[in-house]
């Protein structure tokens, strides 16, 4: 076991220019510009390169945000099928009891969808589909759940 009070040595290196001339790193040619010129290519350079990173991340945002969006349109989630319904009436209004707001709630909501069926065929006047849709539903409310929304 190590003792934790022994460190590792570190090696701390200083480079430093020799001359003001830039040689080509395969020919060792000297080249027409030097350094002072050169700084302003690097600097170029480095904004072009913070220019891109910036961009791809934006794309790799919309891109997300793309594939999120389909992702979400070919799932089927409940909040699909779902209504919210707000300003109900206050407990009082049926005495306090929940069941009947329940029951009211249920036969307004099927009330409504039959309303829209029936519209929906006599719109198209289409008469046996009005039929059907008064003698035998081929929809129904599953659940009616109360709470708090935060």
């Amino acid at each position: 076991m190590r003792d934790a009070r022994i460190r590792e040595p570190v090696l701390f290196g200083v480079a430093f220019c020799v001359s003001d001339k830039i040689f080509h790193p395969f020919t060792g040619e000297e080249l027409s510009i030097d350094k002072s010129q050169f700084v302003y290519y690097i600097l170029i350079i480095d904004i072009i390169c913070v220019l891109i990173v910036i961009y791809f991340i934006n794309w790799l945002e919309w891109s997300y945000k793309e594939y999120a969006k389909v992702f979400d349109d070919m799932n089927v989630e409940m909040r699909d099928f779902s209504l919210r319904i707000e300003n109900i009436p206050i407990d009082m209004v049926y005495g306090g009891k929940e069941l009947m707001l329940h029951a009211q709630m249920w036969n307004h909501i099927e009330l409504l969808v039959q309303k829209a069926f029936e519209q929906n065929a006599e719109r198209r006047e289409d008469e046996a589909e009005l039929a059907k849709i008064r003698e035998d539903r081929h929809w129904e409310v599953i659940d009616l759940t109360f709470g708090k929304l935060d």
